[in-house]
């Protein structure tokens, strides 16, 4: 399908559904994304169950820090967590995040249990802000939950599967578009520093990734080794740049295209690896999250999610 013809069906219900019942290619993607989409669910439910171990270890590094350099920066944190919780309160919330993720895998999950993982979920996220780190602090997991929240049942009929499927192309769009804004703020910030020729260090500037490999590896006390002769030369990591700048910027428009969201998972994985290895920017959850969400679960699995009449 071109990509008008992808955006009308985006965009409206009715035309979807009709498409759903005539066209027989268009019928499979969408049987295709649901069911990628079911086992993806699953996926990440475990995925999250690590997380919640991942988490608590956190906590008890946390609890070797002084009490006294918590500081509630932000409103977010003030509001939910004013000062460093006890022991009981997060042991408490993580047992409960461990009984829903269960509860959620095994079964089919119901609105309130995915809003009390929602609300787990983002409780404990809170911890790292209150270090005045906000970084990396896993915002497209906590996404992937809370947009999770407004998703349709998975044993979808024949009657609903066109909603279905728009309501997971939303749900796509509310993740991908994490990556866009990222993408517009990089390209408004380098417009800005070409055009205002200061002297300040741009993306496309020859050093500009030594500095900022420099600056990433310092922030985690990492000693400074042999492999940055690899920034030698400057032009692949500004050809590079150019490329992931591309990517994040137009990534929205992924949605539109669903047989090729593996080759955007691949494109997005291998951006995180090459930030986490070359300039130490530690985003661990957000492409485990990107590539069990877009992996293209019906090429090797055979189907587990039918859609019938009801």
């Amino acid at each position: 399908m071109c990509m008008i013809h992808q955006l009308r069906l985006f965009f409206s219900s009715d035309k979807t559904k009709a498409a759903f019942e005539t066209d027989s290619v268009f019928r499979n993607q969408v049987k295709n994304v649901l069911q990628d989409h079911f086992i993806a669910r699953k996926v990440l439910n475990i995925l999250t169950g690590f997380w919640l171990m991942w988490i608590l270890e956190e906590y008890r590094i946390v609890m070797l820090r002084p009490a006294s350099i918590y500081i509630a920066d932000n409103y977010f944190v003030r509001l939910f967590m004013p000062t460093l919780p006890c022991a009981l309160q997060v042991y408490s919330v993580i047992a409960i995040g461990f009984c829903t993720v269960a509860y959620n895998f095994y079964f089919s999950p119901l609105r309130i249990s995915k809003v009390i993982l929602t609300a787990t979920v983002m409780w404990l996220n809170i911890l790292p802000w209150g270090y005045g780190f906000f970084s990396h602090v896993g915002h497209v997991f906590v996404l992937s939950h809370l947009l999770g929240i407004f998703l349709p049942d998975v044993n979808v009929s024949k009657e609903n599967a066109a909603h279905s499927y728009l309501s997971m192309q939303w749900y796509y769009l509310g993740i991908v578009a994490n990556y866009s804004m990222s993408g517009i703020w990089k390209l408004g910030g380098l417009i800005y520093k070409l055009f205002a020729n200061d002297g300040t260090i741009h993306w496309l500037h020859p050093k500009a990734a030594l500095y900022n490999s420099i600056v990433g590896f310092h922030k985690y006390d990492i000693p400074l080794t042999s492999q940055f002769d690899i920034f030698h030369f400057s032009w692949p990591w500004q050809v590079g740049f150019l490329i992931i700048l591309l990517l994040q910027t137009f990534a929205v428009f992924i949605v539109l295209f669903p047989k090729r969201y593996f080759l955007f998972c691949i494109a997005i994985v291998t951006m995180h690896f090459v930030n986490i290895t070359a300039f130490a920017i530690m985003f661990i959850w957000q492409p485990l999250v990107i590539f069990i969400l877009f992996f293209p679960y019906h090429k090797i699995f055979n189907p587990t999610l039918s859609i019938e009449n009801k």
